[in-house]
């Protein structure tokens, strides 16, 4: 489940929340009893190595890529040159 605040009051509280069950997205009125629990959520942005983690995740990925590109490549010169 994934949650972001898409307005707050003049004192930065939040009035409403849009979240993203993984089945339907809505975006409703904030409610402290029922929602409160959003409020002491860890924010990942605050860790390094997650950041660092997902930029070493998408270069692998990348890596992975021009691989497969590579060889897709290669097999086009081979196939001409016979």
């Amino acid at each position: 489940m994934s949650f972001q605040f898409s307005s707050f009051d003049s004192d930065g509280t939040p009035t409403r929340v849009n979240i993203d069950d993984g089945y339907m997205q809505t975006s409703r009125p904030f409610n402290k009893e029922e929602d409160g629990w959003m409020l002491d959520q860890l924010d990942v942005s605050e860790f390094d190595a997650i950041s660092t983690g997902r930029q070493m995740e998408f270069l692998v990925s990348e890596v992975n890529r021009l691989k497969r590109e590579n060889y897709r490549l290669n097999r086009m010169v081979d196939t001409s040159i016979r």
